[in-house]
């Protein structure tokens, strides 16, 4: 039977609109009821003025996800207010699907339903607002005459409800596993203060999130927008002064710190006094050119708006953010800051693994791999919670196995690969061709055929375990899908040739127009991993052969006889090696399996000892560009492992991450601080560091899988979550002992 909804008929086809769900319930007695929910594209629930629950887990087009919490009542009188936010815009962070809201409970004998609430316009989170990043929703900006918990007393007494219409639900999917409780709240120490003015002189931020409005991209223009928060925040000038009262008067900020990079809810507790202006700024890193944080820093509005009444407030945001700064700056009125804090939004079982080693920074490394980890991982796998709260499909590949390892299942893998295997495909992309991140929209037609690439190796790997087995049938189609959409850029080799879209190899030259234009090899390697992986998983003879052909194809053309170059293009019509050699390409060889260290030992061995982070670039072949994070280096650590280099490993782990870890206690995108400094695929570093250490193989279904041969002259305990049981290993003195 068909689930049905509701939804407000006054606010149906409208972006960002903000619906206020609210009702009473009468207790007995102290008591918890089992509530079913479901809503898009966000929502939070707040049970007597307290929030206990954001959501939902996100799911493809046609899908969302039914979420199964119980809701503690207090006896007397309850007050269940649900607010859902529907961006109707498409982005990265979840699929552009028309709004609705489902609820269902039993209290005794009464079943509560969605019918039973009261819808109310939320105009307190102004609608017409600009977007918050070029890949999420719209920003946050508020008009508050009261605290939250008031204002619901003022809709219920004195608001007019909207009428609301039944909507059929999408298909209700069951959680893979529970979002977290808002339970968890870490609170930040104040740093500093100071005075800040608005010079108009400067020039306002530009980015693309304002400026492509209308250009296949959703959202208002800004001439429509009520603010345009960034035009004043942009152009802030500050000055620094002692102090360290949490009293606010206009014209003066403060900035405070948590002890480290957390994502969630932003939360302030404050007392106005005068009728108050006040923004806040959030970032990963201070700035550098001014006291203080750049909120514009990664392409996003970082900056949220209260126009507030007198009185006392808890202000907390509808949408997570991922911060160790907060700026608070008072443009108008006074006020008294009492705490900021976080309400995280992580996935706790990033923490089910414990690792402590006798050096300092591997432990400081591994933590901030967790942290990491957890930030991204809270209901799909992401990149950044950040700027992008994305689910790419090829950074999962990496990502998924640091969650297997810390978890101690396959849940977050199966979640992350859930949607892409039920979505029916995007219109705006070629036939059969994957989404580069989804849940999500591209109506720019923009893709990344690599994704689909490393999406299959994942899904493949999965079904080869025995996982997944239910959704064999459609991951074979959506595999052949892939096939039959490169065989169009085939050329006469068997090779892709001008591959459509955006060829990401990496963000370094290896990425870069001249080296993937023509006939790319790292993209042909991942083609020839890619052949092989459907060709074994679904015992496809003909695709196996035709790897043998495609690795044949690229042996012959890219090796040179000391590297493998990257490109070919056409010059009168004959491939030409063009000279572009980039250090990821040679990873990209052996990862892909098209080379082997038998087959090419000079290489591999001035590969394993002449590249890496400590390579000086000034007197080592300046001509060859290093290596980054995405994905060169997560392979080269895996290459040194097969190479038995386990000290270089742990030696090169710590001159890449040592930074990071004390820098932000989470791992970044870049090797630098110039992107997201918190990044998810990063902590895949926690795979090949505990292969170094302890011999981990990888815990199997069996149970630990350990090598002979590991790095013994690191002393440290691991203690690993495996089918529901843990198992410790140590090294001490050079010897390995394993408990259960």
């Amino acid at each position: 039977m068909q689930n049905v909804g509701v939804w407000a008929k006054e606010l149906d086809g409208q972006m960002n609109a903000n619906a206020l769900f609210l009702m009473r319930i009468d207790s007995e007695t102290d008591r918890a009821i089992l509530a079913q929910i479901a809503a898009v594209d966000v929502f939070k629930v707040w049970i007597n003025g307290n929030s206990v629950f954001w959501g939902p887990a996100r799911a493809a087009h046609g899908y969302a996800t039914l979420h199964r919490l119980r809701l503690p009542l207090k006896k007397g009188d309850n007050t269940l207010a649900i607010v859902v936010s529907s961006y109707l815009a498409a982005n990265y962070s979840c699929a552009k699907q028309a709004p609705f809201f489902y609820f269902r409970a039993q209290q005794g004998n009464r079943e509560i339903t969605a019918r039973d609430f009261l819808c109310y316009r939320y105009v307190e989170r102004l609608q017409k607002v600009q977007r918050y990043s070029f890949q999420r929703g719209f920003s946050e900006n508020y008009v508050m005459e009261t605290d939250f918990a008031q204002s619901l007393e003022n809709y219920l007494t004195g608001g007019t409800p909207l009428s609301v219409v039944e909507r059929p639900t999408p298909t209700l999917l069951d959680e893979i596993f529970s979002l977290p409780l808002l339970d968890r709240v870490s609170s930040a120490a104040l740093l500093s203060r100071g005075t800040f003015a608005l010079d108009e002189t400067l020039e306002p931020w530009k980015n693309r999130s304002i400026d492509l409005v209308g250009n296949c991209f959703d959202g208002y223009p800004k001439d429509e927008l009520a603010e345009c928060v960034s035009d004043a925040v942009s152009r802030f000038v500050y000055r620094e002064m002692p102090g360290a009262s949490n009293v606010l008067h206009a014209g003066e900020y403060a900035l405070y710190r948590f002890a480290r990079n957390l994502s969630g809810l932003l939360r302030l507790r404050v007392t106005v006094r005068e009728r108050a202006v006040m923004y806040a700024t959030y970032e990963e890193i201070a700035a550098t050119d001014r006291p203080g944080v750049d909120p514009f820093r990664i392409g996003c509005c970082n900056a949220v708006k209260w126009e507030l009444a007198p009185g006392s407030y808890t202000l907390e945001t509808m949408e997570p953010y991922t911060a160790r700064l907060v700026q608070l700056y008072l443009w108008q009125g006074e006020l008294t800051v009492h705490s900021v804090d976080t309400v995280r939004i992580e996935n706790p079982n990033a923490y089910n693994l414990s690792f402590v080693a006798k050096d300092a920074d591997l432990t400081a490394i591994v933590a901030a791999a967790q942290h990491t980890l957890a930030q991204n991982s809270y209901d799909v796998l992401i990149d950044c919670p950040s700027r992008e709260r994305a689910c790419w499909i090829n950074d999962f590949y990496y990502t998924h196995q640091s969650a297997e390892l810390c978890f101690g299942s396959t849940d977050a893998t199966r979640a992350s690969l859930l949607p892409t295997l039920l979505g029916k495909g995007l219109s705006h992309l070629p036939e059969g061709m994957l989404p580069m991140v989804y849940p999500g929209d591209h109506l720019d037609g923009n893709y990344i055929p690599l994704c689909a690439m490393w999406y299959l190796f994942t899904l493949c790997n999965l079904l080869d375990r025995g996982q997944m087995a239910e959704y064999r049938a459609p991951a074979k189609e959506k595999a052949y899908g892939v096939l039959r959409c490169f065989r169009a850029y085939e050329n006469e080799d068997g090779l892709l040739e001008n591959l459509g879209g955006w060829i990401f190899v990496e963000w370094s030259a290896a990425g870069s127009r001249a080296f993937v234009s023509g006939v790319n090899y790292p993209s042909n390697m991942l083609y020839y991993k890619t052949l092989c992986a459907v060709g074994t998983t679904f015992k496809d003879a003909a695709l196996l052969e035709k790897a043998a052909r495609v690795k044949e194809a690229i042996l012959a053309q890219s090796f040179d006889g000391t590297f493998f170059q990257d490109n070919r293009i056409r010059v009168d019509g004959k491939l030409t090696l063009q000279g572009h050699i980039s250090e990821t390409c040679q990873y990209y060889a052996y990862f892909s399996g098209v080379a082997t260290k038998e087959q090419f030992p000079e290489h591999f061995r001035l590969l394993i000892e002449r590249f890496g982070p400590f390579r000086n670039r000034a007197q080592l072949y300046p001509e060859i560009d290093a290596s980054n994070i995405i994905v060169g280096l997560l392979m080269r650590l895996d290459l040194l492992n097969e190479a038995g280099e386990y000290r270089r490993v742990i030696d090169e782990t710590k001159a890449i991450f040592g930074c990071m870890a004390e820098g932000t206690q989470t791992l970044w995108e870049n090797t630098t601080a110039k992107a997201s400094c918190n990044h998810g695929i990063a902590s895949y570093v926690i795979r090949p560091l505990l292969r170094a250490m302890i011999g981990l193989d990888g815990p199997t279904s069996e149970g630990l899988s350990l090598s002979d041969s590991f790095c013994a002259d690191v002393d440290c305990e691991v203690r690993l979550p495996i089918g529901g049981r843990s198992v410790t290993v140590t090294v001490a003195n050079g010897v390995r002992t394993v408990k259960d």
